[in-house]
């Protein structure tokens, strides 16, 4: 299985450039979301849920993804977590995800880890200017994750903005290839969807 990471900022357009990647594939391609590995919070009240740092690598469980990353290389089936981000904590279900000739993984936090860098065949770097991803993350926050205007940008200020400067910026300069996505990455898109199309022949 050939892995290809998918990486950039809070709100740089790494999930759109995914779906558009598999919508346009009629190859055996797999998605998986690094934001599914998210711990638990079961134990916490939604008040202590509500301080949690998501833009932290110590939010990610890590050693659940890469046992799931090598499992699925090996030829297994893998049931991955779902994650609530209205209740923020992980739903009691699971999902499958199967084998396959390709998969396209994206997280904003999936560098810095060394034995899941080692695990991905192919980097890409989502690049995208700082306002354009404040837009976007505060529009996600509260349309769908059901968050205030006030605290969706508190949490930008505070948590987004200081851990990209920190952890996900750097993932730029060790990508295998960068997008500009401030206007439009669709000629980029093109370009990867038939690399996809190679590599799965």
């Amino acid at each position: 299985m050939f892995i290809i990471g998918i990486t950039g900022g809070s709100g740089s357009g790494k999930s759109t450039l995914v779906s558009t990647l598999k919508k346009s594939s009629t190859e055996d391609l797999q998605v998986l979301s690094q934001d599914r590995y998210y711990h638990a919070q079961d134990q916490l009240t939604p008040e202590q849920r509500r301080q949690t740092n998501y833009d932290h690598p110590d939010a990610f469980d890590y050693e659940l993804l890469i046992s799931h990353l090598k499992a699925l290389k090996g030829g297994y089936t893998v049931e991955v977590p779902v994650y609530d981000f209205v209740r923020e904590t992980r739903d009691s279900k699971t999902e499958q995800i199967h084998p396959s000739k390709a998969l396209l993984l994206e997280g904003i936090l999936l560098m810095n880890n060394s034995t899941l860098f080692n695990l991905v065949d192919l980097w890409i770097y989502v690049d995208t200017d700082q306002d354009h991803r404040l837009l976007r993350r505060i529009r996600r926050d509260t349309t769908e994750r059901g968050h205030d205007l006030e605290t969706a940008f508190s949490r930008y200020t505070k948590q987004v903005k200081p851990m990209h400067d920190t952890y996900v910026a750097k993932a730029r300069k060790m990508a295998h290839i960068v997008i500009n996505n401030n206007d439009d990455y669709s000629v980029a898109a093109r370009f990867l969807s038939l690399a996809i199309k190679q590599l799965c022949t």
